[in-house]
């Protein structure tokens, strides 16, 4: 049986989304079991506010986010191959409950991120947790942020490397003069996204969140 493990050192929860009653926690598994075929994941499409998305589930969690423009087979395969999984079960429902929270139309208490990497890369994306909605910090902060501030291109390549696309935020990291910068799902749809999480956090300061229809 799975053990959904969480809370040791490397691990965080916080507030990601727009909506302030979800919580993201983080939970790490052993890929393997779904390397070597004793268990399957379930992937699926959905549409959020961000833009098309492509997630992979776990009995554990989410393990994959992905914006993307294709909702091909050939997603699928390119994800199988580039992770190393042994098998994929295709299964919309949980995408469509997660587009729907992403849209403002359901809520939930928790969305549980299962991660895999070193233990640096996994206080690095507990710590992207810390950083408020509609807010950004730089890489320097970043590395302060996990008490290690020489360590600013460490904590950079961490950030690239994850897999859980808005859930873990990533994107609100920028350069030091204020520019978005790289992002795996492209430069543009990263300004985009800190874009709109600025007007939702002023309309949400000014509104209240059951006020904000959730377009981007």
């Amino acid at each position: 049986m799975r053990q959904w493990r969480e809370k040791n050192p490397e691990l965080a929860s916080g507030y990601s989304l727009h909506d302030p009653n979800i919580k993201v926690k983080l939970g790490e598994i052993d890929p393997q079991e779904y390397r070597d075929g004793t268990a399957a994941l379930q992937y699926g499409f959905g549409q959020s506010p961000l833009g098309e998305f492509f997630v992979a589930l776990t009995p554990d969690g989410i393990s994959y986010l992905a914006f993307t423009e294709d909702r091909s087979e050939e997603v699928a395969k390119t994800f199988i191959e580039n992770c190393g999984y042994c098998w994929l079960n295709r299964d919309s429902g949980f995408a469509n409950l997660l587009a729907e929270i992403f849209m403002g139309y359901k809520t939930c208490r928790t969305l549980r991120a299962c991660v895999t990497g070193t233990p640096f890369q996994k206080k690095v994306w507990g710590a992207l947790l810390s950083i408020p909605f509609g807010e950004t910090i730089t890489y320097s902060q970043l590395a302060e942020r996990i008490g290690q501030p020489k360590a600013v291109r460490a904590a950079a390549s961490a950030v690239a490397k994850n897999n859980i696309a808005y859930l873990i935020p990533c994107h609100r990291v920028v350069r030091s003069n204020g520019s978005a910068g790289e992002y795996k799902w492209g430069t543009k749809r990263k300004a985009d996204i800190i874009a709109w999480e600025k007007r939702m956090k002023e309309k949400i300061d000014r509104e209240g969140p059951a006020n904000i229809p959730c377009s981007f």
